[in-house]
Order: structure tokens, then C-alpha cells, then sequence
């Protein structure tokens, strides 16, 4: 109790909100787990839209809603306010800014980071401070929010992140087809190639859970990007559990306890 007591006074002296009637919002993560894991989302996140993000800021905490350049994929995510250490706004924002340069602002925080956006403006800067010192960067009028479709998989598993992309790493392909059998429990995929291997996932290799809402057959399995699906993995740690939903030939859903990353398949005809 001693150890926990003496940290979060530190973090109190150290981190206190900024004082401006200016702000239009402020939000600390403290503490080298909370840090990391938003380092490791912001990268997935750059890693997917590259050009820019869109940071919907309100009481809800600070969301992404955003296509990538391609149409094809959707980052549906929201970093909750309790989240943070503290958190504080004026009113509901949203601006875009440089996805790599947000990235490797957020990149260099060990135990504490620090955001501060000092306008109500779109058009302004937001400062990125951590204990070594601090980056402003340039943000200004955000696109359009995307929407999330109203998506009814009927097949879900649940399986181990790292498992996932070592299967992911063996295919020759561009594209990969997805399969689950809940007599087997077994997930599988297999290159979309002429001849391409099946590689299986089974409860002693991976395999968590898995619950298929329809009667499922062999038919029933989609086509997604391999690189795709390795970007959205990115999110997750290779030891952690994952929850996979898709349907034969509709979206691939990856959830998170932040929310979704949703891809669309690549329909083909058999």
C-alpha cells in the first residue's frame, strides 16, 4: 500500500491539468501498463489509416470512427475518460492530425504521458508531453465519422492473438479464406492460391471458444487480406485473447475492449 500511496502522489505534483481558459480538453495516462497499451493502439491505428486520424473528443472519452484510404477497413474504437488519470474538456471536439507524427509523439512516453489541446478550434496544436520533454502538433478541420454497419455475424471465436498471426505468417497469398467448425473447434485458413495449404487451429493450439449461430457447412467461409488482418492484430499482444466474427462472405469483426476493427472480404466466385 506504501508503494501505490508514494506513486500517486508523484503523479499528482507532476501531472497536474493545465490552467487555461483556452483549453479545449486535457487528458493524462499514468502508469507504465496504461501507457503502453495506448501507445500500442495509437500505432495500430497510424498503422492502418496512415494519412490522418480523426480524434472525436467528448464525455464519453476520445474516439476514432474513421475508414482507411482503401474504404476497406473501419477503426470503430473509444479510449473510455476513466481511462485516463484525469481527463477534462469544454465542449464536444473533433480534428485530424498527422497519423506518423501522432504516433511517434505518443511513441516516446514511458510511464506518463500528457495531451493538451489549447483551443475550442479544430485549427490549432495539440501538445504531446511526457517526462522527457514535449511535441506540438498541428491539427485542423477532421472528414466526415464513419458510421458502423449494422453487422449480424453468425459465426464467433475467441482465440490467442499470437497463434493467429504465426497461421497468418505462413500464407504465400495476398488473400486467405476463413473457416470455423464448431463440431472440430477448430478454426482454419488457407491461401487463396492454387493448391494453398490449410492450416488448422484447434483447443490445444490457440483455440479459446467458438459458437456458430447457424448451421454451418463447408461452404461457409470468407476471403479477407492477409496484410489487413496482420495490421488490425497489431492491436493485441501476442499472449492476449482476441474475439474473431465474420459470416460467409460479409465483414471480418476484430473486438477489443475498446471496440472494432471491421474489414470488408473479398468476395470471389466459386
Amino acid at each position: 500500500m506504501t508503494d501505490g500511496s508514494v506513486n500517486t502522489a508523484v503523479a499528482t505534483e507532476t501531472m497536474q491539468s493545465p490552467q487555461s481558459t483556452d483549453t479545449g480538453f486535457s487528458a493524462q495516462v499514468v502508469g507504465k501498463y496504461k501507457v503502453t497499451k495506448f501507445k500500442r493502439l495509437i500505432s495500430c491505428i497510424a498503422n492502418i489509416l496512415h494519412h490522418e486520424i480523426y480524434l472525436q473528443v467528448d464525455g464519453n472519452g476520445i474516439s476514432i470512427r474513421q475508414l482507411d484510404l482503401s474504404k476497406a477497413m473501419l477503426v470503430y474504437l473509444t479510449i473510455p475518460a476513466d481511462y485516463f488519470y484525469s481527463f477534462e474538456y469544454d465542449q464536444d471536439l473533433m480534428f485530424a492530425l498527422d497519423a506518423d507524427a501522432f504516433n511517434n509523439a505518443v511513441g516516446k512516453a514511458r510511464s506518463r504521458l500528457e495531451l493538451v489541446l489549447e483551443t475550442q478550434e479544430a485549427e490549432g496544436q495539440l501538445m504531446c508531453r511526457t517526462k522527457d520533454g514535449m511535441v506540438l502538433l498541428k491539427t485542423w478541420e477532421a472528414g466526415d465519422i464513419a458510421k458502423l454497419p449494422e453487422l449480424s455475424p453468425d459465426i464467433h471465436a475467441s482465440v490467442i492473438a499470437g497463434k493467429f498471426k504465426q497461421m497468418l505468417k505462413k500464407m504465400n497469398g495476398d488473400y486467405f479464406e476463413l473457416a470455423v467448425s464448431e463440431s472440430d473447434y477448430t478454426l482454419s485458413i488457407t491461401d487463396d492460391t492454387t493448391g494453398g495449404i490449410e492450416h488448422v487451429m484447434d483447443r490445444g493450439s490457440g483455440m479459446l471458444s467458438v459458437r456458430c449461430d447457424d448451421e454451418t457447412g463447408p461452404d461457409d467461409y470468407a476471403c479477407y487480406s492477409v496484410r489487413h488482418v496482420q495490421n488490425m492484430l497489431k492491436l493485441w499482444p501476442n499472449k492476449s485473447r482476441v474475439s474473431v466474427s465474420f459470416s460467409k462472405d460479409k465483414p471480418l469483426i476484430l473486438t477489443s475492449s475498446f471496440g472494432e476493427l471491421v474489414l470488408a472480404p473479398r468476395v470471389v466466385r466459386r
